[in-house]
């Protein structure tokens, strides 16, 4: 795992990606590189934690055989050793055994689109084609690595993170859309970042930038190489693989032992955080199964119930022979994270599970340098209540014809009905509602006026400067049910800008790559669109045939419970501890001097959360959130 960093057009000695790449030191202690070519046009930087090959053959940015293709990558291909052994036919000779030599080798052997179709694993990368003076960047299929970039006069800048020296050329104008999408989603979601001028790199899309394009400030052309719309479509469109739930489970058991398997390869110590939930605990089931060693697991607790579990960890462990390392976290622990998250994060983030991440990655840092995790499986196996909620209530609803839902959205419209409504239901519910009419209009969605989210929807309400509607993005349509089109929504949008960004940012920042065999599979996601849905929820809940699965490795009554958040006490801390905090961050003053937000509306959402309102309480934690990285990261 790594940072990379770089530029194509610089015409300069490449002072400024050297800095970049010294900010994103903690991504990549062990060795750092910058590669120029002769006129100073492309500069390409890299931070290494070395994980595979530590040798200095291992070392970037690296060069492929025959000189033509140079890289920084990010990431790690799990399949390459399948790869090299399929090279090798052809009769080439690697000079090391690293992954990213291999990577290089096949866009020499394949060409670029070929070559990344092949890699199974999670990777951001930049690769400059020396022969036609062209550069290519990428990511992996769901976006488990990040990758920024931006345009400044001619000047193309990409980066692993959005860190100071990265957004020093940019005009720092703060985009009020995305500003309205991250009150909404509690993240920001791609393409969007917080500057009107820096953007994510869009996951399974391939850029390419040439001299031409460049002095444009415009890539010559982005591609999509997978899309995981078109993935679902196309499974969902094929036989069912397995008619027996027993015949499921088995094709999903073996499926999550062979990706276990492949994430297992290092030459570091690895390691699993076990919460011990349905996917930590499968995943580490099959870790210790492949071992010759007791694998080493970490968790932390709290010492509010509500929010703890550990026993649940620890009975999971003690049954499976694991070597386990438990952490209990004090308020102040927690606490003394928070003033490091804006700069962690580099943009504002507001999923407040981002601390209990941070500390179990740094509990488990002291031991390995590699630890699996059970991130996707809910996105894949209908682990979430919502899932089973619309499951349910589809079946009811089912004989409504869509335009009866449009129809409702335009009586919404109305400032006296939303005010009814509002009045009946509350905030949240009043949520529910609009996003319930969205999703169950599906392929007339488009049909449901933008102003519908206008007079109580806090996004729109608190941004100063929007339009009704700024919030709002699409729901990604695959031709199935309801939940299983919020599953792959989720899979598109919530699962790479929200729990892989949380990850790999509070992981990063303490020199630990994680991996998760859920998300980084290709083949376990295609399997797991092929399985009957029922598979995945029936009427006692949702994962079933994971739950099955486990049961092949533990008794029932360690993991058979309900379903817990990797949450924190943010109701009590924010009218608690954090309460000065709060007062700072709210202070009207300061709110109507920046002339982002509405002062009326983030003191109503005050108001709210001193009730101890938890839904309040999330919705001030935003506020907090995108305050500190106002103060502390954007006037830096």
């Amino acid at each position: 795992m790594c940072g990379i960093a770089g530029a194509f057009g610089t015409g300069e000695d490449g002072g400024r990606v050297r800095q970049m790449i010294d900010a994103l030191e903690h991504r990549g202690p062990d060795d750092h590189g910058v590669w120029l070519t002769d006129d100073g046009s492309v500069a390409l930087g890299h931070r290494r934690l070395s994980i595979v090959d530590l040798s200095p053959s291992g070392a970037q940015p690296m060069s492929s055989g025959t000189g033509r293709y140079v890289t920084a990558f990010n990431g790690e291909i799990y399949n390459y050793k399948e790869l090299g052994t399929e090279l090798a036919a052809t009769g080439w000779r690697p000079r090391g055994s690293s992954d990213t030599e291999i990577m290089l080798a096949a866009v020499d052997m394949w060409g670029m689109e070929q070559a990344i179709g092949k890699l199974n694993g999670m990777f951001a990368a930049a690769i400059y084609d020396r022969e036609l003076a062209r550069l290519f960047l990428f990511r992996d299929r769901l976006g488990v690595k990040p990758l920024y970039y931006q345009w400044t006069a001619g000047r193309l800048s990409f980066s692993s993170e959005m860190t100071r020296s990265f957004t020093a050329t940019s005009a720092r104008v703060i985009d009020r859309t995305a500003l309205a999408l991250y009150f909404r989603y509690n993240y920001i979601p791609a393409p969007f970042t917080i500057y009107t001028d820096i953007r994510k790199a869009i996951p399974g899309v391939l850029y390419e930038v040439t001299p031409e394009s460049a002095r444009r400030n415009e890539f010559a052309r982005s591609e999509t190489y997978w899309s995981a719309v078109a993935e679902i479509d196309a499974n969902l469109a094929q036989p069912r693989l397995s008619r027996s739930l027993e015949e499921s489970v088995r094709l999903v058991d073996d499926a999550i032992a062979a990706s276990v398997k492949d994430r297992m390869v290092a030459d570091v110590p690895v390691g699993a955080f076990l919460s011990g939930g349905i996917d930590s605990s499968l995943v580490v089931a099959h870790m210790q199964a492949q071992s010759a060693q007791r694998v080493r697991t970490f968790t932390i607790g709290f010492d509010v119930e509500k929010h703890n579990e550990a026993d649940h960890a620890r009975r999971v462990a003690e049954h499976l022979g694991t070597d386990h390392t438990e952490f209990v976290v004090t308020e102040q622990d927690a606490l003394d994270t928070i003033p490091n998250l804006p700069a962690m994060y580099g943009e504002p983030f507001a999923d407040s599970s981002q601390i209990p991440t941070y500390l179990v990655s740094r509990l488990t840092r002291r031991s390995v340098t590699v630890a699996l995790s059970g991130d996707g499986g809910d996105e894949l196996f209908a682990g979430y209540r919502s899932y089973q909620s619309l499951a349910r209530a589809q079946s009811m609803i089912s004989r409504v014809p869509r335009s009866m839902y449009v129809a409702a959205a335009h009586m919404l419209r109305s400032s006296r009905v939303q005010h009814a409504l509002h009045a009946r239901v509350g905030e949240q519910r009043y949520e529910w509602v609009f996003n319930a009419l969205r999703l169950f209009a599906q392929t007339e969605e488009s049909r449901i006026p933008r102003g519908v989210h206008w007079r109580y929807s806090i996004p729109e309400r608190i941004v100063l400067g929007i339009s009704p509607g700024d919030s709002v993005l699409p729901y990604r349509r695959v031709a199935a049910s309801v939940a299983e089109q919020m599953m792959a929504h989720d899979t598109c949008v919530y699962l790479p800008d929200d729990i892989l960004a949380k990850v790999d940012r509070a992981s990063m920042a303490v020199s630990l790559e994680v991996r998760a065999p859920f998300v980084d599979d290709w083949r376990l996601f295609a399997l797991a669109w092929r399985i009957p849905f029922e598979h995945k929820i029936n009427a006692a809940g949702g994962k079933v045939v994971l739950k099955e699965a486990l049961a092949r490795h533990l008794p029932r009554s360690v993991f058979e419970r309900p379903k817990m958040g990797f949450g924190i006490p943010l109701s009590r801390w924010l009218n608690g501890p954090l309460k000065s905090w709060v007062r700072e961050c709210t202070d009207p003053a300061r709110i109507a001097r920046e002339g982002l937000l509405d002062p009326a509306v983030v003191a109503r959402i005050v108001t709210c959360a001193d009730s101890t309102d938890d839904w309040a309480a999330y919705k001030l934690w935003a506020v907090c959130m995108f305050q500190s990285w106002l103060g502390d990261v954007h006037r830096a």
